[in-house]
C-alpha cells in the first residue's frame, strides 16, 4: 500500500506531467491510454484528498482527448465526471451520453447504468423519451446484455433479467426467469441481485407475495455487502424501525455517509438535512453545507433547501444572502419546507418583491405536501383575513386541523380556543 508521503510525491509528479503535457505550447499527440492512465491516477488522488479540485478541469480535458481517440474507459469516466460534477457542473444528459457511448463499446458498468436509466424511462416516462428508451433497449442494450450474459458476466445476467421481468427490449415478459436469475446471482454474492430480491419481496414482484421479514433480511444483506442504494434504504428503515427492520440509531449515520460517498443522491440530501436539523445527530452546519453543495451541484432538491436556509440565516460561515436563498429555494423542486420558506419570502419581500398572492400559492403547495407550518399559516390567513385572503372560518379550521395533526402546538391551541376537536 502506498504511504501518504509516497502518494503525495506521485501526485506531484503526475500533476507536473499534466502541466507539461497540456501547457500552451504542449504537443497533442499523446496516446489515448497514456492520457487515461494519468487522468485516472489524478482523479483517484483527488478522491483520496491528495489533489486539489483545480486539477480536475485538466483531468476532464485528458479524459475527453482519450475518449475522442476511442478509449472506452475514458468515455465511462467522462460520464462519471459529468454525473458527479468533477471538474465541470453536473450535466446528467451529458453523463448519460458518455455512458451510452461506453456501453455500446462493451464497458460493463456503463451497460448496467445505461440499462437502468433506460428501463426507468421506458416504464416511467411518456412520449419521445419513452419511445427512445424502448428503441435503445431493444437495439443496443439487450444485444450487449446478451453478449455479457453468454460470457457469464453478472451485470449481463442481471440486466437481461431486469428486461425480462418487465418485458422490455424486445424480450418476452418472464418474471419467473428473472427471479431465478436474481436468486442465482444473489447466491453467488452479487450485491445488486440481493437488493433486487429485497425489492421483489417488498413489492410483490416476480409473482412473489409481499414478505416483510424476507425483504428486510435481503435489504440488510445487500447493505452489508456494500450496495450503496441498499445502504441508504437500510439506514432510513433503521432510523424509523419500519418494514421489519429493527430500529438502530447507531448505524444510521455511518450507512448514510457510505451511501453518500458512493454518489447516492438521496443519501447526500438526507445527510445534509440531518446535519442541518440535528436529526439523529448533533447539528453540524459546516458539514451540512459541504454535503448540500455537493448535492445541489447534482440537482438534489433537499440540498438546495438546506443551502437556501443557510444563506437566508447566514449560517456556517456563509454570508447572509437573501437573493441566493431564494434561488436555492426555487431549485428545491420536491421539498415542502423550501416551498413554505418561499412563501414567507414573498410574504415579507425577502430576496424578492413582496407578493401576497404568490406567497399564498407557495404556502398552498407546501401545505398540500403536508408541511405543517404552511398549513398553520394558511389557517391563520383564513382565520384573520391575512395575506390578501378572505376570512373563511371553514377553511381556517380545515388547515388548523391538518397542522395540529402534524404536531403544531399553535394550531392545537387555536382549535381549542375555537372549540374544535382535532384528534384523529
Amino acid at each position: 500500500m502506498m504511504t501518504g508521503y509516497l502518494r503525495a510525491i506521485a501526485v506531484s509528479v503526475l500533476c507536473c506531467c499534466v502541466s507539461q503535457s497540456y501547457g500552451a505550447e504542449a504537443p497533442t499527440s499523446r496516446p489515448a491510454s497514456a492520457d487515461f492512465t494519468v487522468a485516472r491516477a489524478i482523479e483517484q488522488a483527488y478522491d483520496a484528498g491528495d489533489a486539489g479540485s483545480q486539477i480536475l478541469a485538466r483531468v476532464l480535458v485528458m479524459y475527453r482527448s482519450a475518449a475522442e481517440d476511442g478509449h472506452v474507459g475514458a468515455m465511462y469516466r467522462l460520464g462519471v465526471c459529468y454525473h458527479f460534477g468533477k471538474g465541470v457542473d453536473p450535466q446528467i444528459a451529458e453523463a448519460r451520453r458518455w455512458y451510452e457511448l461506453a456501453a455500446w463499446q462493451g464497458h460493463r458498468r456503463a451497460i448496467e447504468l445505461t440499462t437502468d436509466y433506460l428501463v426507468d424511462e421506458a416504464l416511467g416516462s411518456s412520449g419521445d423519451a419513452q419511445v427512445r428508451a424502448a428503441k435503445l433497449l431493444k437495439d443496443k442494450c439487450v444485444p450487449a446484455l446478451r453478449k455479457l450474459k453468454s460470457l457469464g458476466v453478472a451485470e449481463g445476467k442481471l440486466g437481461y433479467a431486469f428486461c425480462q421481468e418487465f418485458g422490455l427490449g424486445g424480450l418476452e415478459e418472464d418474471p419467473a426467469a428473472a427471479l431465478a436469475c436474481y436468486r442465482e446471482s444473489a447466491k453467488a454474492g452479487h450485491e445488486r441481485a440481493i437488493y433486487e430480491l429485497f425489492g421483489c419481496y417488498a413489492g410483490g414482484r416476480c409473482g412473489l407475495k409481499e414478505d416483510i421479514a424476507q425483504s428486510a433480511a435481503y435489504l440488510e444483506a445487500a447493505a452489508k455487502a456494500g450496495y450503496p442504494e441498499a445502504q441508504y434504504d437500510f439506514a432510513i428503515l433503521s432510523f424509523t424501525g419500519q418494514c421489519g427492520v429493527k430500529q438502530d440509531q447507531a448505524i444510521v449515520m455511518p450507512l448514510l455517509i457510505k451511501a453518500a460517498e458512493s454518489g447516492v443522491l438521496k443519501a447526500i440530501g438526507t445527510l445534509a438535512w440531518m446535519l442541518h436539523e440535528g436529526v439523529g445527530c448533533k447539528i453540524d452546519i459546516d458539514a451540512a453545507i459541504v454535503w448540500a453543495r455537493r448535492g445541489a451541484r447534482m440537482g438534489d432538491s433537499e440540498s438546495h433547501s438546506v443551502l437556501g436556509q443557510c444563506y437566508l440565516n447566514g449560517l456556517g460561515g456563509l454570508k447572509r444572502d437573501q437573493f441566493q436563498a431564494v434561488q436555492h429555494f426555487l431549485q428545491a423542486e420536491k421539498t415542502a419546507k423550501a416551498w413554505m420558506l418561499l412563501g414567507k419570502c414573498f410574504q415579507d419581500g425577502t430576496g424578492v418583491d413582496a407578493d401576497q398572492s404568490e406567497a399564498v400559492a407557495w404556502f398552498t403547495k407546501a401545505a398540500n405536501a403536508d408541511n405543517s407550518e404552511a398549513q398553520y399559516l394558511l389557517g391563520a390567513g383564513y382565520d384573520r383575513g391575512a395575506f390578501g385572503l378572505p376570512k373563511d372560518p371553514a377553511k381556517a379550521v380545515h388547515w388548523y386541523i391538518q397542522a395540529a395533526r402534524g404536531g403544531r402546538n399553535d394550531a392545537q391551541k387555536r382549535l381549542k380556543e375555537l372549540g374544535v376537536s382535532w384528534e384523529k
